[in-house]
């Protein structure tokens, strides 16, 4: 549970019950601040190349008038998530107030606060994600990308612009997923804010591979590879179309398994980080304990101490891992029988391989943590093959998660 964060938002509220006229003028900027976007796209003819001119100053102004201190705000988002003071995207007070204002909204069960709020945060992420992957945007050629290489499938052929895919289509399924997690914990406007970002990134670039020739990792999916091709083949919007609405997009089903992952990976995680109380049976550890031998006792220690909202970024990290090795598409490949013979031919017995030294990496860092924070005991004091075996606790353990999560 979040401690720092609560207590700021504490503060505004006995502000705002102090004077309930806050809500009218919090209210009132931001249904001016989301005009004032209609506006800048309605006069735009840029389409998906469109950039929104952000009200900085109007929305840090937002601490003014909720009388909240910015730096206060900052301290206590750091203390509660734990980022570095070089985090440029975490300590952005732009951030940080319209989180807290999603909060507060939240709480009020006030939507108008929420999506507004929301939609001001993702307009920032948008126009930094666009930047990253493509700063000089030609609107001829991401015309011609939207209209003729992408399928009716994708979210960019449903929505005429980003303000309309970011208002009618990234804000109600991120709340939908998180609302009620948020209203439970304020620690979850993190991962609110951190799948914001990733959703925003994936609509530009996902399932990265290494170039052979120059070593470089180029996206295979999204925007950015669409929009460099028919750059490079000079199509423009008046080129013919190459590709009819009936025929798929050659890259539509790796962008749906990669968001498939995605919710799994999330969903299995919220999952394990809020069961405080797992309850694994005794047939469980005792067939990890004949498949380890490591001691019974130390696995029951291993496992209640994964479910932790602390090790969420390093259990996020694994599954993730686990399903791209496992080349997971959706649950049904979790749930198939065959599964737990995928893992151990794909992760347990494969050896040397760029990911299995990801994912043990990983693992080991979650193990080194709980080993130093709840068992008290030094991970380095173990030889490298009981390490491994300490590894593969941690991996029973998640394959475990995964499948009762998912396959109920």
């Amino acid at each position: 549970m979040s401690s720092q964060v609560i207590e700021v938002y504490n503060k505004i509220d006995k502000n705002i019950q102090a004077d309930p006229s806050l809500i009218g003028k919090l209210h009132s900027n931001l249904s001016k601040l989301i005009s004032d976007s209609y506006i800048q796209t309605m006069k735009s003819d840029e389409g998906y190349c469109f950039k929104f001119t952000l009200p900085i100053t109007a929305v840090l102004g937002l601490f003014n008038i909720l009388n909240v201190d910015r730096g206060l705000v900052g301290k206590a988002f750091q203390y509660d998530w734990k980022f570095p003071n070089h985090a440029v995207m975490y300590n952005d007070p732009y951030y940080q107030i319209l989180l807290l204002i999603v909060y507060l909204g939240i709480k009020r069960k006030d939507d108008q606060l929420v999506n507004n709020a929301l939609l001001l945060l993702l307009q920032k992420l948008w126009n930094g994600r666009k930047y990253v992957y493509i700063k000089y945007c030609d609107k001829r050629v991401m015309n011609y990308v939207v209209n003729h290489m992408v399928n009716k499938k994708h979210n960019v052929s449903k929505y005429d612009n980003p303000l309309a895919l970011l208002k009618d289509y990234f804000v109600p399924t991120l709340l939908k997923k998180y609302k009620e997690e948020i209203n439970k914990d304020a620690f979850r406007l993190r991962q609110l804010f951190m799948q914001s970002w990733a959703r925003i990134d994936q609509m530009f670039a996902f399932n990265p591979v290494v170039d052979i020739t120059t070593g470089e990792k180029k996206a295979q999916g999204g925007l950015l590879p669409l929009y460099m091709k028919a750059k490079r083949d000079g199509s423009y919007q008046s080129t013919p179309t190459i590709m009819s609405n009936d025929e798929e997009d050659p890259n539509f089903d790796q962008y749906s398994t990669t968001h498939n992952r995605d919710n799994i990976v999330t969903s299995t995680c919220d999952y394990i980080v809020m069961n405080s109380k797992p309850g694994y049976s005794k047939a469980f550890i005792e067939e990890i304990n004949k498949n380890t031998k490591v001691s019974i006792k130390v696995i029951e220690q291993i496992l209640n101490s994964m479910h932790d909202h602390k090790n969420y970024d390093l259990l996020h990290d694994a599954l993730s891992v686990i399903l791209s090795r496992t080349n997971v598409a959706d649950k049904n490949d979790i749930c198939n029988v065959s599964f737990m013979n995928n893992v151990k031919r794909n992760i347990i017995s494969s050896k040397n391989t760029e990911d299995i030294r990801k994912l043990q990496k990983i693992i080991n860092m979650l193990v080194s943590k709980i080993f130093s924070e709840k068992l008290n005991l030094n991970l380095n004091r173990y030889g490298k093959a009981q390490q491994i075996q300490i590894f593969n606790v941690v991996l029973y353990c998640l394959i475990h998660n995964l499948q009762k999560h998912n396959c109920q």
